[in-house]
């Protein structure tokens, strides 16, 4: 005959009935900071989209839900293409530069966030068309003075123009309708030129900028006197 035990039946049951509460328990736990679910963040807006030369700024705004953690960076691709990285988190709100290859191009120009969860919702920005802006030349140089220094040689004072951007780096000279023009001259101040040519006459002066967009500008026009009545001009 088997003798039963109720103490430890008991016993044992309480801790079955004990550990099956635990797992209960445990499986319908809500979640907690140490589980959440990770999500993307949602789009960015863009405050501003403007057109350069082979290039336009974009100013992205952070998203207002970031998703299960902070922004870490943002993203752009351009006519559906490869997204590629604009810049860290702290960009936003800022104007960035983004370079392209071609100007009168349409540019159609999406945006996204990135957390550590992945890469977010898309905001399409707009369509952007890069241009060349327009050449800027300098203004003609001043021509301080004409005066014959011999026979057969001018002396000219002029002085440089005034540029915002670039440098006048050369000048270039006509001594009278329908002859070249001469570029040995490199700056301003004073020159001495050569020339038979019978006085007077109308020298003309122009002077270059190497900066981009820009060129050989105004043409500053003075006369040559003629000071020296007895010498030999060529016509």
């Amino acid at each position: 005959m088997i003798k039963s035990h109720p103490k430890k039946f008991f016993s044992r049951l309480g801790q079955f009935v004990l550990a099956t509460a635990l797992l209960i328990s445990v499986s319908v736990a809500p979640a907690t900071a140490g589980n959440v679910v990770p999500r993307v963040p949602g789009a960015p807006s863009v405050s501003s989209l403007v057109a350069g030369d082979k290039s336009f700024t974009i100013t992205v705004i952070a998203p207002a839900d970031s998703g299960s953690s902070a922004v870490t960076q943002y993203f752009y691709s351009l006519n559906d293409h490869a997204w590629v990285s604009l810049g860290p988190a702290s960009i936003a709100g800022t104007a960035k530069l983004v370079r392209v290859s071609n100007n009168d191009i349409d540019y159609s120009v999406r945006v996204r966030a990135k957390n550590s969860a992945g890469q977010g919702a898309i905001t399409d920005a707009g369509v952007v068309r890069p241009v060349a802006p327009p050449p800027v030349y300098p203004d003609a140089p001043t021509i301080l003075s004409i005066q014959e220094s011999s026979c057969h040689v001018l002396r000219v004072e002029i002085k440089a123009p005034t540029v915002t951007f670039g440098k006048i780096t050369r000048y270039q000279f006509q001594l009278g309708d329908g002859y070249k023009w001469n570029n040995a001259w490199t700056t301003d101040g004073v020159k001495y030129i050569h020339t038979s040519l019978k006085r007077p006459f109308t020298l003309r002066v122009q002077a270059f900028n190497n900066a981009k967009n820009s060129g050989w500008g105004q043409i500053a026009e003075g006369s040559a006197p003629g000071g020296y009545p007895n010498c030999a001009y060529s016509r």
